[in-house]
This record gives C-alpha cells, structure tokens and sequence, in this order.
C-alpha cells in the first residue's frame, strides 16, 4: 500500500492519492485528473511513490501528503481519507444539490450551440479517441480492475427488464428498440439518420446505452450538449 503522486510533465500539475494494491498502472481517481489525462494522454504523466503505509495508517497518511502538497497546481479537490466524497455529511446538502441543479440546466455554458459545436469537434478528434483508447487499455491491464468491471456488468444486466432486452437484441434486425436505425434530431430541426446507436455514440461522443434508453423512453438529454435533442428509433419497414 502506497502513497502516491502523479505529475503532469506538461504543466506540472499534480495528484496525490492512495493505491492499496501498488498497481503501476494506476494513475489516481480525480475528477481534474482524469481530464487532464484524456487532454495531454497517459504518456505525459509520471508516477512516484511519496511512502509506503499499512492499512491502518493509509487514510491519515493521504490526508497528511495532500494537506502538505496542496498548492495552486494540485489537482486534488478532497482532502482525501476514506475518499472523494466531501458532500454527503454537508447539512445543506439537499439545497446545494438543487441549486447546482438548477445551475446546470440553466447556465450551463455546453447549452451553446457553438460550445456543442467546439466539444464535438473534440470527442470526434483522432487524439481525444488514442487517449481515451490508452486510459482504457492501462486501466483494464489490472486484474483487479477487470475482476469489479466484469461483476458490475453482470449485476448491471442480471434484472428482469435487462434480460428481456437482451433476449430481444438476439432477435434479428426486426427488433428496432436496440438493432434499428436511430434519428437524431436537433434544435434546429436538422434530422440525421444513424444505422445503429454505436455510431451516434462514435459521431456525437455519447454512450450508446444512453441513446438507446432515450429512444425507448421517448425523453431528451436534459443537459449537455444535447439537451433537448430527439433521439429515436426509426420504423422498421
């Protein structure tokens, strides 16, 4: 078990964290690292080990190297500990969830079409995909990693209702809810005909699980680049 901290070789920006299996590939859980990793790519950033702990003295230690880094450049946002979480014991957390909801949906900068404009040029960009291709790739090299990933696929798809869908997948190309062609529509009225919702996920950088569940419920993105977009299944003929 380890205390780490990863550099950015770039900008020289940095993280601090904790890794309890001393994974090499390992490179930290922070929301600003991990864009900052899929921005320069995995190749441009350094790992060190700052100390080696127990796991009774883990937690503390964390706590103590990113109180004794944190400086403008560092990317930690949590004081670390027994995790990320700096919100759940806040008392007015209930309030600040709503107003940072309501931010989102109202100001939310991805609302304009020439914000939408500039990330898609981004996620459709042969460097975004190596870079996220490289995130993937270091990340699954992990037994462990692989290990949880492979178990919260099954349980995400052992229901009833997910079963069914799958069974309805294997069907042929007359299931049109996950095999069928997919619309898009956008605020401008401009439609668009996809042969599958993997290529709208390749096109437009969004999860093709997503497009499908907004195709099958009838419903829009509520934020996003795509908020009030329509994606739908076209009729089978």
């Amino acid at each position: 078990m380890i205390i780490y901290k990863t550099t950015n070789l770039v900008n020289g920006r940095f993280y601090v964290g904790k890794d309890k299996y001393n994974n090499p590939n390992y490179m930290g859980s922070g929301k600003l690292l991990k864009q900052s990793i899929l921005k320069y790519g995995i190749e441009n950033f350094k790992k060190e080990i700052l100390e080696i702990c127990n796991e009774s003295n883990i937690d503390n230690r964390e706590i103590h190297w990113i109180n004794k880094s944190r400086n403008s450049d560092c990317y930690n946002i949590a004081n670390g500990g027994e995790g990320g979480d700096t919100f759940t014991h806040n008392p007015n957390r209930e309030l600040t969830r709503e107003l940072h909801r309501r931010n989102i949906d109202n100001n939310n900068p991805m609302n304009d079409s020439i914000t939408r404009t500039k990330h898609l040029r981004i996620v459709q960009s042969d460097d975004y995909k190596q870079n996220m291709s490289k995130l993937v790739k270091n990340r699954l090299s992990d037994p462990i990693a692989r290990d949880k990933l492979s178990k919260s696929i099954k349980v995400a798809i052992n229901t009833p209702d997910k079963l069914k869908i799958w069974s309805d997948c294997k069907k042929g190309s007359n299931n049109g809810r996950w095999l069928g062609r997919i619309e898009v529509i956008d605020l401008e009225g401009t439609s668009t005909v996809y042969e599958s919702a993997v290529e709208v996920s390749n096109k437009l950088g969004v999860a093709p699980q997503r497009v499908r569940e907004h195709c099958k419920n009838n419903t829009h993105y509520v934020r996003g680049p795509y908020k009030e977009w329509t994606f739908k299944f076209c009729e089978v003929t």
